[in-house]
């Protein structure tokens, strides 16, 4: 994909959400109602754009809500290599 996408790195979850509909325009990106839903929301993400390579957010692997930044990590990396 090549885009510039916002780490969340020093940011909240639902700015972080936000920002990156604006990062990544060719992919359908839900809007966010809160962190304590984050696992929900990027299930969401992957189910919508069959993105088979980025890891689901089960609490089995990411149990804390702010291990949103780790799945985001994966995301933003998955995305980076496709």
């Amino acid at each position: 994909m090549s885009n510039i996408i916002t780490l969340p790195i020093g940011i909240d979850f639902l700015t972080w959400s936000n920002q990156i509909r604006d990062d990544l325009p060719d992919v359908f990106i839900p809007l966010a109602s809160s962190v304590v839903d984050w696992w929900y929301w990027a299930n969401q993400v992957i189910s919508l754009n069959e993105l088979a390579n980025v890891p689901y957010a089960t609490k089995l692997i990411f149990r804390n809500i702010e291990d949103w930044r780790y799945w985001a990590i994966y995301f933003i990396e998955t995305l980076n290599l496709s």
